[in-house]
């Protein structure tokens, strides 16, 4: 087994690699007497991270201001390897960590923990929300619990959605939650929708979206 640099300890302060290295379905693994945090690139060849990809030790993740861009290069060079799961999208210049249909976009660099480029992938895909629009729809909203008193406060939704089960995995390692119905605001506001889910302990998630732009579709 080749493995690229030795550092011993994983900075990360938004606990996204604790998730990750529990579920099977990624390359990620903690072993050894550290409980270092391995990315597994092949059979042959892993990668100890130095930093997570996603917050790169931060506080502020991936909104993180004046941190370093990535010098190392390492992963461009991963991404010309065409036996590992590392990939290059150019279109949005961005990397990715690909599985199945599992794809987990890197803020920053692993080994070195330089800032990458900023992805193109809101811009090109998204509307910018309007700030207006925005604070509009959470004054209606904030004060809601319940998807009924929503739909009192907001009126008939644009869509309404069925009950979705989560696999027991998803529930397992990220918390998530059978969603007992769902619906969707689209005329509210030019540059976002709001999506609400209702889960099936009772608790309600109110979500902002932006909406996509004419002639895309989110990715």
């Amino acid at each position: 087994m080749l493995i690229l640099n030795k550092n011993k300890q994983t900075r990360c302060r938004c606990g996204a690699l604790d998730e990750y290295v529990k579920d099977s379905l990624l390359p990620f693994v903690c072993e050894g007497r550290h409980n270092e945090i391995n990315l597994v690139l092949s059979d042959t060849t892993k990668v100890p991270l130095s930093f997570c990809f996603f917050c790169g030790g931060n506080e502020a993740g991936p909104c993180a201001e004046r941190i370093v861009e990535c010098q190392c290069g390492s992963l461009p060079r991963w991404a010309e390897d065409a036996n590992f799961p590392i990939e290059y999208n150019s279109e949005f210049d961005e990397y990715n960590v690909v599985v199945s249909e599992i794809a987990l976009s890197f803020y920053y660099c692993p080994v070195c923990g330089g800032h990458l480029p900023k992805s193109k992938r809101d811009e090109i895909l998204f509307l910018e929300p309007s700030p207006e629009e925005v604070a509009a729809l959470h004054e209606r909203t904030v004060e809601v619990e319940t998807l009924s008193e929503l739909i009192k406060t907001l009126g008939k939704p644009d869509e309404v959605f069925g009950e979705l089960k989560v696999e027991s995995r998803l529930k397992e390692i990220y918390g998530q939650r059978d969603i007992k119905q769902a619906v969707r605001y689209d005329a509210l506001a030019k540059t976002v929708f709001l999506l609400a889910q209702e889960y099936d302990d009772g608790g309600l998630q109110i979500s902002i979206v932006r909406k996509p732009k004419s002639g895309t579709q989110s990715l």
